[in-house]
């Protein structure tokens, strides 16, 4: 026979299979007969009814205590029949194991054969320890045979809260650091108990909540039960932590919470006897969360998500994080056997293996007060520490560390110690030879095994002694896998960008790049990287089925858009992770000004401050710059969001025109990717919007618009920017230097409206504002020649934003028009333009043809005047010597001609300085 020891009693290993068969004989079915629940006092009394072949009835209860932020008058009768009818589902397996008969009768609800399947499993394997240690050796396929009735359950469909996340307490040190990392976090945090006892008590009010914060379950077990042990029926372990899960799950729900944070860690998943399925802690282990997050999803709530927040993490990185808590120093208790006197018993392997893993970050002098003298000492825990350590094959049927994390700490605290000075457990302990070196790899190690969703991940990865610089790799890491088949879809700047962090992350993983260029693979950077596979050339995009992680770069179009395709960008990743930092700028026109406005105004303020995105730096290069005081300000295109499903904290929409419907199917197409930057904002983050295109939001809005309209956040009064919630009001001067035109004032009110929301006051950032210069290519004045002022306002590449040029400058005697056409409606352009006080339209380009014949077909009596290049242009701009101002602002994109608008705008200054100089020379 074999002993082992838990809560203090030698646990002797019985060879109990005759007595298992005897019973199976004797009580050949096992029924869930009923649940029954009844809202009383405030309270949600729970009962369940089980029978044991005619012969015993057990009838035990739960109840779920009054607090005043439950809503269960919003659960139906069919939620709470769910619910109520799972946790029954897990609570007969106390009362199955009496006697395990061979046929469990389901009454209440019917079951799918997937779902008996999984009951089957958390059966068998969360009674392991109980047919280990009785010596049963069950057949996993006719241990128990599971037939149900009635009608299937219907899933829950109460509405969950994204700010709202249960925290289960035991009182030990794992809840303390789950309850204390997220307590300064935007979340709601309810503390869960169940049966509460003296040390879950204190853990929650150290940590700043209360009880009526709390959530209280009280379980009642049937004594007939506890009798029937006590006559020789079977006994043992049963998945405790999987009865907690279907509670949290009626927790939630009625809290209207969608989070359920758990605290247990990677250890968890090790089996208790080596070699074998054999696991005390089955239903902490990563398996069973998977599997619960998995049933959820599928039969209870699709939305409730159920994660453990320290999977990650080891026994050492959590009791390094439960070091920073000294005030829960004199009340965590882990210890089984003393809980009932809420006191460490100081004889059991949990008393001995917290000593231990607490070592290396706590005091010898705190540890003794904690543990009532020293553990190290006692010799009668010989057997014990041997069992922690691996000296002795099977380890304690306790919830404990690994014995690589436990001879870790050991050695980082008495490595090196002369054997004199070593306590008694310690004189012949073989310590391990990996030294200092292996005890800097676990601290600094990272399980990406979990299934924490992303605001709570980038949580944990902040407490971390973990490098700024390599949070956010941890985080793609965690998304993706140790080995993932991931696709760059399209290599330009975005593309190249992310190639090379995901080669720094992954680097030896094989990656895959698709793009219509066939040259691709003779760039320099592949010299030496052989680990690519490349889909080059026309039929580029046929691969795309085969992978399911696409990273698709922003002007890459779909050609065949399909259902199954789960696309991801740099920007939907970036704002996964940073979006709660983040301010999101987008809109037709305007957005790199206001963008670069804003950082502007940000730095001059003396925040730490970072300009990405569409102004031409992509987010993934950035990545290594930012830290946790960073604010982000993020250029968007609608290509970069046409694909998110993340938002930033502060996003700010300025318009939306027709335009890019060469690569949107439609205005709609590419107003719904426009408007994704406040599609998935939550309730806590804030809209800025212009008011004409004001759309429902999530978040908090702020209105804006060129005139005063009841309900707006500011509001352009003339040359005055009016914000009526301070009373502030500004005059804007003109300066042809800085930003000019109506468009730019309204840009300018939604740059101050998203600084605002970081502390910087109205008149603060007004000041800023005056020091900033218009950006190239943007109302930018390139000079003046021969009485004739140039502008260079390449961006425009839309009729609306042509038009706001000609308006802010005022002026405007030259205006050269045209480019690539993308088949967009001038008319209404052309006919504002001919009542303008523009005398010159001079053309480029097929847009500049289509422009040209409607100025022709309303007969117009303007000069229009066809030319072939921009140098043509500017050249007849100067041989007319046509006072006033000469405009660049083209109404059409570049691309017949040029690479890019930038190259267009650059061409334009080149030409004004070469033929200018050259007609004064």
């Amino acid at each position: 026979m074999i002993f082992y020891k838990k809560h203090t009693i030698p646990l002797m290993r019985q060879n109990d299979h005759h007595k298992y068969k005897k019973f199976r004989e004797r009580f050949p079915y096992f029924r869930y007969v009923n649940y029954a629940y009844e809202k009383k006092d405030g309270d949600l009394h729970l009962s369940f009814t089980f029978d044991i072949s005619g012969k015993y009835t057990f009838i035990p209860s739960l109840k779920l205590v009054h607090r005043s932020f439950y809503h269960l008058e919003d659960l139906s009768g069919d939620d709470l029949n769910n619910l109520v009818f799972h946790i029954g589902m897990i609570e007969l397996i106390s009362y199955w194991k009496l006697t395990c008969s061979p046929q469990v009768i389901i009454e209440p609800h019917q079951l799918t054969t997937d779902q008996v399947d999984w009951w089957k499993k958390l059966y068998f394997n969360g009674l392991g320890e109980f047919f280990y240690l009785n010596g049963i050796s069950p057949d996993e396929n006719n241990f128990m045979q599971i037939e149900s009735k009635g009608t299937m359950p219907v899933k829950v469909s109460r509405k969950l809260s994204e700010e709202k996340v249960l925290v289960p307490v035991g009182g030990g040190k794992d809840s303390v650091v789950t309850l204390e990392l997220l307590k300064n976090t935007s979340f709601d945090i309810y503390p869960v108990m169940l049966n509460p006892r003296d040390a879950s008590i204190r853990t929650v009010e150290v940590a700043g909540y209360d009880m009526e914060q709390s959530v209280v379950v009280q379980r009642k077990l049937n004594p007939l039960m506890l009798e029937l042990n006590a006559q020789g029926f079977l006994n043992g372990h049963t998945p405790f932590s999987a009865l907690l899960a279907f509670v949290n799950a009626l927790a939630a729900v009625a809290t209207g919470a969608k989070y359920v944070a758990l605290s247990n860690e990677n250890s968890a998943n090790e089996s208790t006897v080596p070699g074998t399925n054999i696991n005390h802690q089955y239903s902490k282990s990563f398996e069973f969360e998977q599997d619960f997050a998995n049933y959820c999803r599928k039969y209870i709530h699709p939305k409730l998500a159920y994660f453990s927040f320290l999977r990650p993490l080891n026994e050492l990185q959590i009791a390094e994080l439960f070091s920073r808590y000294p005030q829960h120093f004199d009340s965590f208790r882990s210890c089984n056997v003393g809980s009932k006197n809420d006191t460490w018993c100081g004889k059991c392997p949990k008393c001995l293996f917290t000593r231990i893993i607490l070592a290396p970050f706590v005091t010898e002098e705190k540890l003794q007060e904690i543990f009532h003298g020293e553990l190290l000492e006692d010799t009668t825990l010989k057997n014990t520490f041997d069992e922690l350590t691996g000296t002795l094959p099977v380890k304690p049927f306790e919830c404990v560390g690994t014995p690589d994390e436990i001879n870790t700490a050991i050695d980082a605290v008495y490595g090196g110690t002369e054997q004199n000075n070593l306590p008694a457990l310690l004189k012949n302990y073989k310590f391990p030879v990996r030294g200092k070196k292996h005890f800097d790899e676990l601290m600094q190690s990272f399980n990406f095994f979990h299934l924490l969703p992303a605001p709570f991940l980038k949580v944990l990865i902040k407490h971390l002694n973990i490098p700024v610089s390599e949070r956010f790799g941890i985080f793609l890491k965690s998304k993706f896998g140790h080995d993932p088949k991931i696709l760059i879809l399209g290599f330009g700047k975005e593309g190249q960008s992310g190639y090379r962090l995901l080669r720094e992350i992954y680097p030896d993983v094989q990656l895959h790049i698709a793009d219509r260029n066939e040259l691709l693979r003779e760039m320099e950077v592949f010299e030496k990287d052989k680990q690519v596979v490349f889909y080059t050339g026309p039929d580029y995009q046929s691969v795309l089925e085969d992978f399911s992680v696409i990273i698709k770069s922003p002007g890459v179009k779909i050609e065949k858009p399909s259902d199954g395709l789960i696309l991801r960008s740099q920007t939907d990743l970036f704002l996964e992770y940073f979006g709660e930092q983040t301010i999101g700028i987008t809109g037709t026109k305007g957005k790199s000004t206001t963008s670069s406005l804003i950082h502007h105004v940000l730095k001059e303020s003396g925040k730490n401050a970072l300009l990405l995105g569409n102004i031409g730096i992509p987010p993934f290069d950035m990545v290594a710059q930012i830290d946790d005081d960073t604010l982000i300000v993020f250029e968007m295109s609608a290509h970069q969001l046409e694909h998110v499903k993340h938002a930033p904290r502060v996003a700010v929409l300025l318009n939306i025109f027709p335009e890019h419907l060469d690569h949107f199917k439609n205005i709609n197409a590419y107003r719904k990717a426009k408007n994704n930057i406040l599609n998935y904002q939550k309730p806590t983050d804030i809209a800025i919007i212009h008011q004409q295109f004001a759309t429902e939001t999530k978040g908090k809005s702020l209105l804006f618009g060129p005139e005063k309209q009841k309900g707006l956040a500011a509001w352009v009064d003339g040359n005055k920017l009016v914000f009526p919630g301070s009373g502030a009001l500004f005059t804007v001067s003109a300066d042809r230097k800085a930003l000019i035109g109506k468009h730019n004032l309204l840009n300018i009110l939604a740059a101050i409206l998203a600084v605002n929301q970081y502390g910087i006051k109205e008149k603060e950032a007004f000041e800023h504002v005056s020091s900033f210069r218009s950006l190239p290519h943007r109302l930018e004045f390139t000079g003046s020649y021969r009485g004739i002022d140039f502008y260079n306002d390449s961006i425009s590449t839309v009729p609306e934003s042509t038009l706001a040029a000609v308006e802010a400058l005022g002026q405007v005697k030259t205006l050269i028009l045209g480019g690539y056409d993308r088949g967009l409606d001038y008319r209404q352009m052309v006919q504002t333009l001919d009542e303008s006080n523009v005398e010159y339209f001079l053309f480029m380009g097929k847009a500049g043809e289509v422009m040209r014949r409607i100025f022709q077909e309303i007969h117009s009596e303007k000069s229009l005047v066809k030319v072939e290049t921009i140098d043509e242009a500017v050249a007849y701009a100067l041989q007319k010597s046509i006072s006033g101002i000469c405009l660049l602002s083209p109404a059409a994109a570049s691309y017949d001609q040029f690479h890019n608008f930038e190259h267009r705008g650059d061409a334009y200054k080149k030409a004004i300085e070469e033929l200018a100089h050259k007609k004064s020379g």
